[in-house]
This record gives structure tokens, C-alpha cells and sequence, in this order.
């Protein structure tokens, strides 16, 4: 039966409710290891906790309510001296980190990681190292017990320690070296046993410093690293340097002295240290860049250094070409100009080639040594030929597109362990994120920059965050002159509620779909700027806003509004001169049409010789002021009736009406006129023309008029038609004639007051003009059109188009 699974008990403090349910929410659906959490906001609640709950493990933020900084890690750990704590914090201060590693953090861990994975691993690389601590400090405390107990025990107790167990002398003579000692140090006891310590183990640049300090001894007595943990330089059989932890502690009753001194070999330790400082390097060049290309050499010097490599290369895949190209290289300073040349002699590979053309085939970390045999790399001559005896590469990908490769080179041999292989695996994930990231940033930066409107990016009190070059060019001000100021600090004060009731409406998550505002130029003078801004997304605390400059429309659209003020006026002005005029020519005509009334009755009594017969000559005279006076009292008649439309007095009398019977009507009277001048009239109905709603009087007087001009217009041996047909809604009066017709040029004339084309033989024609004019605002008052179509030399056509019901 397996067994079951320990639960880990994790303090999380964070003073950010949103931040701390993610983390208990990661850590609660963990699976190895499995949490039990327990959450703190402040100092202050966890010194109120209950001091029996077992805490395993810390996950700690840096900012609390009641602390900050490196004070709050210094107070957590004196609560909980023997527990390990995890950073995890937004505070990417470089000088904070090295801190609170220093101080004891087991991790420093960034917060806004894309991968919740990653605290889950800080933490249980937290708990596996301090566990694999707590073990070797028990079995510290069981060899020295042992070494009171018996010299037979001593032995056996020594050899089964983990870590290397040194003994020596007053003189520095080696005494005792277990079997860690033996496996860190490369050495056999036998060999170094009855050596001095110094000629064994001690590094040249440390050994001066050692003689000194057995010298002191000697002379007073005193050792000063007895009791303290300190951190050097040891030496390997095989003339290698390491980091190790250095113990150093007297044998009790021993005369002369003895010491036993109790190392840890750092390596480990030290290479995961760097692998997180590198790590964090690469965070730290992200945040602060500007591009995936600017940083890119400083990205790489940082794995150089930080993970001790001798030369790092990356290739951009070339996917258009299908080669991996050779973009940018970084070596150390051990690394010559000879060999650094000679490794940048393939400046592209294929996909398969070489090891970083597997890398990207196979899209996944490789490691090689470059002096084994089984590596079979092509590029192996030219590696080992540049002193380079360890090879990497690893994908920088985005998801499962690989975008390039890192390839890494070292001088001295190492082999890949898991976490490594894990590590930069991360690492060229992180980079393969950044570069899309930064593409797209600055693909969205060009057309912030290229704008033509102004944009911006605010916090939602309205503080600019960021501009863009047109603000400069709209209100003069250089963009970072506005940073840290408010939309409200340069609106105009009359525009100030408007742009406080905007704030509102975008805190309340509405968009801000349009709003107009005067803000205040860089010379004090201020111009109209239209907003749009959408609600802030949940979670994002930043307002992206978007205005224009609509001053100079506001100007024309002020402009254009006196000017529609001032055409008004001036249209109500001609209405009451044209309503005047039309109600002076009005009283004139009617005045004028008494007298012309009695004229033209006397006349008529004096052509009957009603009083006696008259002379041929006054037959004459009188039949002269006959016609003269039908004339002018036909050109009275159409003047009152236009002065009657123009001042709308004209009042249209509707019926429904038989427009057949009405159409037969006007024909019949207009026959004789027809026969006279020797045209033929015809008129053409459709059978079953529906009644019509008009003022029969006034299409009557319509339809004389068209076919009375049509008759005067027509040749003798022409002919005038009237086609009447209906459609669903309207009905149509074609009047067709096979007179003279119009030039193109005259068309337009013909409804204009007063205007008269000429005829064929160039001669004016009799009348006023105003029939056809009076024609169109008849029918117009009835809701219908009328339109003219015309050949010169060949015919004329009006159409007149009624609904059927008014």
C-alpha cells in the first residue's frame, strides 16, 4: 500500500487579496507536493497567529501595509528563524534581491510570471534544500557526540557523512579526510593523510593568507574563524577551483589542539544562485527594454557571465530561406580573437545541421562534450580546435514555433543535470515570449508614434502615463512634460465638469464613446480636443484614450451657424418683400381689372352697334380694343394668379374627380382653336382611369395651358396628343406635340417667370411667359411634378406626374 503523501504547510503574506487568492489557489491544487495554506495581509496578523501552527514553508511579499523592503523579510525571519522564505514580490530592485538572499531567502521570485508552475518549484526547491540542511546539521551533531564518545566510533561516523569532514592538527596536518572528502576533493586519504592541509587543499591565491592565520595560532593561541560559517575557495586534485563552506570547530580535550572543520561544497548551490541572478538579469533587461534587438548583447553577456560560459551565440531562423542564421555572439575575455573567428566561420545552417540546426529541428535543449566521442558533432573539429570543451544550445521558442537558438560554449568540461536542462529550457522560453512581445510592442509603438491623433495612456484618476509626438505637434508640449499630470490640470475651468462627469462615467466601467473639451496649449491658448476612451478591461487600471484636434471644425461649425442665422434673416426678409410685392401686385391687378372689365364691355356693346352701326374704320378700332383688352386682362389674370401662389393664398379646392371627363372637357373647348390653325387634336385615355383627388378648376387650367402652347407651337398638318395613363399611386398627363421643339439651351428658360423662347422664324411669340411657370406650381401644390423633354425641329413632350389621392 503506498504510503500517503506529507502535506506541507505554507504561510502565504500578501496584502493584495487578488494576488493572494491566486497564490492559494496554485498551491491548493498542487499535487507533489500537497499544501495546506494559511494566509496573512500584514506583520501585524501574523505575530497574532497561533504560535503552536506548524509553518513548513514562507511565501512572502516585500510590501505590506505595516512593513517594506528588507525590514519585512528581517522581521518574518526572526519569527520563524528555522522556517525558509520565499520571495515573491513586484519590486524589481537588483540591490533588494542580492539583500535578501544574503540575509537568507531562499528565492527571489518576480510576481506576474507567466507560468503559476514556477512559485510552486521556488517553494519546493525551498523545502528540499533546507531539508537536505536540517539533515546535515543532525548528522554534524551525531559525529561530534560520536567524536566525545570513542575514537573507534569517530571513524565510521566520519565515513558516513555527507559532506567532507577535515582533520587537523596544531600545524595544519592533515589528521582525518572521510570518504566526502575524498569524493569532493578528487584526493585519497592515504595520499593527503600526514600532508599540511595548505599543500593539499588551500587554492595559491588563499594560501599566504592560511600560513598567516597557523602562524598567528601558534604564536597567541587564536583562531579566529573558530565558530563561524565562512565561504572560500578550495583546491581539487585535479587543480580545479570550487566554492565551498568552511566549519572550523576545536576538538574538546585535545592536547595539543586539534580541529575538525566541517565543509559543504557550494558548487551546487553556487550554480543555482547564478542561474537565478541570471535569470532575474534577463527579467530586470526585459522590463527596461526598449527592444528584443537593443538588448539582445546584453542578454547574452548575462548568460556568459552569470552562467560561466566562454562564448554565447544566437541564430534567427530564417524561415523564408529555411536556414538558421548566425544574428549575434558574445565570448568572454579568456576567449581570443583566433578562436572566436574561427567560430563564426558558418554564418548559416540547415535544419538538422550541426547542433544548433537540431536544436531547431527537434525544437528542445541538447548538451554536448565536445571531447567524447559519442557526441558526433559536425562542428566538433572547430570546437575542440577553439579550447571549448562543453556545447549547448537551446530553443528560444514561442509555444511550439522555435523563433531562434541560443548556442553556448565552455572551456571547462560539465555535464547536464536535470535542473539545468530545466532552467534553460526557461530561459529560452522567456526569450522567445519577449522577442513576439517587443515585435508586436514595437509594431503598435510605430503607429503610436505615426499617429496623427493624440494618444494617450493614463491611470484612471486621469494621470498621464504616456504620450505620443502629437501632443507636441497639437499643443506644443514635449511628451514628457505632461507625465505625472492630469487630463484635469490642463482642461479648460469651463470644461472642468465635463471632463470630472467623463472620469466618472469611465470609473463606473462605461465607455467614453465622445467628449469635447478646450485644453490648455504649452503658450496658454487652448484648443478643442473631441475624446474617446473605453472602459478600463477588469483588472487594468490604465485608461487608453484617443482625442482630436476639432478646433477648426468647431470654428467653421460656429461659422456655419451665424451664417445659417444670417441666412435666415435674410430669407424671412425676402419672404416679407416677396409676400409684399405679391400683395402689392395683387391690389394693382385687381385694382386694374375694373376699369378693364368696363372697357372691354363697352367695347363689346359698340362691335354689337347695340347704339347704331358703325364705319368700317371704327368696326376696325373697335375690334383692335377688344383684342388689346383680352389680352391684358389674359396677362392680369396670370399675374394675380402667380402673386396668389408666391404669397400662398392660392387655396387649392380638392374633389375627387373623373379625370377622363375633366380631360374631354378642356379637348372639346380647345377644338376649334385646333381645327383654326390646322392641327389635329387627339386625346388618348386607358381604360378604366381611376378617379383622382385635384382642384378640378386648376388641372383644368393646367391641362388648357399645355395643350394651348403645344397647339401655338405646332405647324398646320401637326398634330397635339393628350395620353392619360395610371400606375398604382399616381397618374400621368402627357401632353406630345410635333412642333418646332426646343434648342437644349432653352429648356431651363421655360420656367422662369417672364420668359419667352423665340420660334422658328426667330419671331417672340404672344403671351407673358407665366403659363408654364403657373402650370409647375400647380401641380406642385397637388404633390405632383412636372418635367419637359424636347427635340428641336422635332417635338416637345410635358409630363405631368398627380397622386392619385391628395
Amino acid at each position: 500500500m503506498a504510503q500517503e503523501q506529507k502535506v506541507c504547510n505554507i504561510l502565504i503574506v500578501e496584502d493584495d487579496p487578488h494576488v493572494a487568492e491566486f497564490f492559494e489557489r496554485i498551491f491548493l491544487t498542487s499535487k507533489r507536493p500537497r499544501f495546506h495554506v494559511h494566509l496573512a495581509d500584514s506583520l501585524k496578523q501574523v505575530r497574532e497567529m497561533d504560535a503552536s501552527a506548524q509553518t513548513d514553508v514562507i511565501l512572502l511579499d516585500l510590501t505590506l501595509h505595516d512593513s517594506a523592503g528588507i525590514d519585512t523579510f528581517n522581521s518574518i525571519s526572526s519569527m520563524f528563524p528555522e522556517t525558509p522564505i520565499v520571495i515573491a514580490t513586484g519590486n524589481d530592485d537588483t540591490g533588494l534581491a542580492v539583500a535578501a538572499v544574503r540575509a537568507g531567502a531562499r528565492d527571489y521570485l518576480l510576481k506576474g510570471a507567466e507560468r503559476s508552475r514556477i512559485y510552486v518549484d521556488g517553494v519546493e526547491r525551498a523545502l528540499r534544500t533546507h531539508g537536505r540542511e536540517l539533515e546535515q546539521r543532525k548528522e554534524q551533531v551525531r559525529l561530534v557526540e560520536a567524536l566525545r564518545d570513542s575514537d573507534g566510533r569517530k571513524s565510521a561516523i566520519l565515513n558516513l557523512s555527507l559532506d567532507p569532514i577535515v582533520s587537523i592538527d596544531h600545524l595544519g596536518r592533515i589528521r582525518e579526510f572521510n570518504r566526502a572528502a575524498e569524493r569532493v576533493f578528487g584526493f585519497a586519504a592515504a595520499d593527503v593523510v600526514g600532508t599540511n592541509m595548505t599543500d593539499a587543499i588551500v587554492p595559491d591565491s588563499l594560501k599566504e593568507a592560511h600560513h598567516a592565520s597557523m602562524e598567528n595560532h601558534l604564536r597567541t593561541g587564536e583562531i579566529r574563524i573558530l565558530g563561524q560559517r565562512r565561504e572560500l575557495a578550495a583546491l581539487r586534485a585535479d587543480g580545479t577551483e570550487f566554492p565551498m563552506e568552511l566549519f572550523v570547530d576545536r576538538i574538546p580535550d585535545s592536547d595539543p589542539p586539534e580541529f575538525t572543520a566541517f565543509i559543504r561544497d557550494l558548487t551546487e548551490r553556487k550554480r543555482q544562485e547564478a542561474q537565478k541572478a541570471a535569470r532575474y538579469r534577463l527579467t530586470q533587461l526585459m522590463a527596461e527594454s526598449v527592444s528584443f534587438q537593443k538588448t539582445l548583447p546584453q542578454m547574452l553577456e548575462t548568460l556568459g557571465v552569470r552562467l560561466q560560459w566562454d562564448v554565447v551565440q544566437f541564430w534567427r531562423v530564417d524561415a523564408d530561406a529555411g536556414l538558421l542564421r548566425r544574428h549575434l555572439a558574445w565570448r568572454s575575455d579568456g576567449v581570443g580573437d583566433a578562436q572566436f573567428a574561427a567560430l563564426g566561420q558558418a554564418p548559416s545552417v540547415s535544419k538538422g545541421d550541426t547542433l544548433a540546426g537540431r536544436v531547431w529541428e527537434l525544437g528542445r535543449v541538447l548538451w554536448a562534450r565536445c571531447d567524447s566521442v559519442e557526441s558526433a558533432l559536425e562542428e566538433l573539429p572547430v570546437l575542440v580546435a577553439a579550447g571549448m570543451s562543453t556545447a549547448c544550445a537551446l530553443p528560444v521558442r514561442d509555444g511550439g514555433t522555435v523563433l531562434g537558438v541560443v548556442g553556448l560554449l565552455r572551456k571547462e568540461p560539465a555535464d547536464l543535470d536535470v535542473e539545468t536542462f530545466l532552467e534553460l529550457e526557461d530561459i529560452g522560453d522567456q526569450l522567445g515570449r519577449f522577442s513576439v512581445l517587443k515585435q508586436a510592442e514595437e509594431e503598435r509603438d510605430k503607429f503610436f508614434t505615426l499617429s496623427l491623433d493624440l494618444l494617450s495612456i493614463s491611470d484612471r484618476s486621469g494621470r498621464f502615463l504616456r504620450l505620443n509626438p502629437a501632443f507636441q505637434r497639437t499643443l506644443g508640449f514635449q511628451p514628457d512634460e505632461l507625465l505625472g499630470e492630469r487630463w484635469s490640470d490642463i482642461v479648460h475651468p469651463d470644461d472642468a465638469e465635463t471632463m470630472r462627469l467623463g472620469l466618472k462615467r469611465l470609473s463606473a466601467g462605461l465607455d467614453l464613446p465622445h467628449l469635447e473639451c478646450r485644453i490648455r496649449c504649452r503658450q496658454g491658448d487652448y484648443r478643442w480636443l473631441a475624446w474617446t476612451c473605453p472602459a478600463p478591461a477588469p483588472g487594468d487600471d490604465r485608461l487608453y484614450a484617443v482625442a482630436r484636434d476639432v478646433t477648426e471644425s468647431r470654428r467653421f461649425q460656429e461659422q456655419l451657424l451665424q451664417h445659417s442665422a444670417d441666412l435666415e434673416i435674410a430669407r424671412e426678409q425676402a419672404e416679407s418683400a416677396s409676400q409684399a410685392k405679391s400683395r402689392f401686385v395683387a391690389n394693382v391687378t385687381h385694382e386694374l381689372r375694373t376699369p378693364l372689365n368696363a372697357v372691354i364691355g363697352f367695347g363689346e356693346l359698340l362691335a354689337q352697334e347695340t347704339f347704331g352701326p358703325l364705319l368700317e374704320r371704327q368696326r376696325e378700332y373697335v375690334n383692335f380694343i377688344l383684342t388689346s383688352g383680352q389680352h391684358l386682362l389674359a396677362l392680369l389674370n396670370e399675374i394675380l394668379d402667380l402673386s396668389k401662389v408666391e404669397a400662398g393664398r392660392l387655396e387649392l379646392r380638392i374633389e375627387l374627380v373623373d379625370l377622363a371627363t375633366l380631360a374631354e372637357e378642356v379637348v372639346a373647348t380647345l377644338q376649334e382653336v385646333a381645327r383654326k390653325d390646322d392641327v389635329v387634336l387627339e386625346l388618348d385615355l386607358q381604360e378604366g382611369l381611376p378617379e383622382v383627388t385635384v382642384d378640378p378648376l386648376r388641372i383644368k387650367q393646367v391641362l388648357f395651358n399645355l395643350l394651348s402652347n403645344g397647339i401655338k407651337f405646332t405647324p398646320a398638318g401637326g398634330s397635339v396628343r393628350l395620353r392619360i395613363n395610371s400606375a398604382e399611386t399616381t397618374v400621368e398627363l402627357r401632353v406630345v406635340d410635333t412642333g418646332v421643339g426646343l434648342r437644349p439651351e432653352d429648356i431651363s428658360r421655360l420656367f422662369t417667370e417672364f420668359e419667352q423662347v423665340d420660334d422658328v422664324s426667330g419671331k417672340k411669340p404672344e403671351g407673358t411667359g407665366l403659363g408654364l411657370v403657373i402650370t409647375k406650381r400647380l401641380v406642385e401644390m397637388h404633390g405632383g411634378a412636372i418635367q419637359l423633354e424636347s427635340e428641336f425641329s422635332k417635338g416637345t413632350t410635358v409630363i405631368v406626374s398627380l397622386p392619385l389621392s391628395g
